[in-house]
C-alpha cells in the first residue's frame, strides 16, 4: 500500500503550485498532498543573478523547515542582465528550484531561460529592482500576466509553469534517486 506523501511548496502562487504538482506526477508520485505556504525570500522583489535567486529559494525553505518535516519544494525566479552596466540590453529570466529533504539534503536545478527585452528591464531597473520586477513592468505595458509574461513574449510557445515544472521534475528525480525513502 502506498502512503499519502506530503509536500510543501514555499508559495501560494498558482503557477508554482501547478508546476510542483506536474513535476511530482511526472516522477510517478501520485498519492500526495501539496500545501502552499507563503514564505518570505528575504531578498529584493527582482532577484539579480543565480546566487541571489538561490538565496531567496533557500531562505523560503528555511522559513518553512522550522514548521514541518515534509519534503519542501522552493522556487525563486531571477534575472541575469546581458550586460551588467547596460540593463537596456535585456536580461535572461529563469527560475531556481530547490528540493529540500528533512535530512538536510538539498537538490538544486535551474530552469531554461526566456529573454526579457531591454526596454522593460531598463524601466524596472530605473524604478528599483528592490520593489519592482521586470515581469510587472511587462504586464503593465502589455496587459499580459504579471507572473507569466513568458507566454506573451514567446507568442504562447513557452509558459512559466512549464519551465518551472521541468526544472522541478529534474530536481525531484535527483532527490528521489538519492533518498527514495522520502518518496515511497
Amino acid at each position: 500500500m502506498t502512503r499519502n506523501l506530503s509536500f510543501i511548496v514555499t508559495s501560494k502562487n498558482p503557477d508554482k503550485l501547478s508546476a510542483a504538482a506536474s513535476a511530482l506526477f511526472r516522477n510517478g508520485i501520485t498519492s500526495l498532498t501539496i500545501t502552499g505556504i507563503s514564505s518570505d525570500s528575504g531578498i529584493g522583489e527582482q532577484p539579480m543573478g543565480i546566487d541571489e535567486a538561490k538565496q531567496g529559494a533557500s531562505n523560503r525553505a528555511d522559513n518553512v523547515r522550522t514548521h514541518t518535516d515534509s519534503v519542501i519544494l522552493s522556487m525563486e525566479s531571477g534575472i541575469t542582465l546581458i550586460d551588467l552596466d547596460r540593463p537596456e540590453q535585456g536580461a535572461n529570466d529563469y527560475c531556481v528550484v530547490l528540493v529540500s529533504l528533512p535530512n538536510g539534503s538539498e537538490h538544486w536545478r535551474r530552469s531554461d531561460s526566456v529573454f526579457f527585452p531591454g526596454k522593460y528591464v531598463a524601466e524596472a531597473h530605473a524604478r528599483g529592482f528592490d520593489l519592482h520586477t521586470v515581469g510587472s513592468v511587462i504586464a503593465e505595458k502589455t496587459g499580459c500576466s504579471k507572473s507569466n509574461p513568458h507566454g506573451y513574449l514567446t507568442e504562447g510557445r513557452i509558459n512559466r509553469t512549464d519551465l518551472i515544472s521541468e526544472a522541478m521534475r529534474a530536481a525531484i528525480a535527483a532527490a528521489k534517486t538519492a533518498y527514495p525513502i522520502y518518496f515511497e
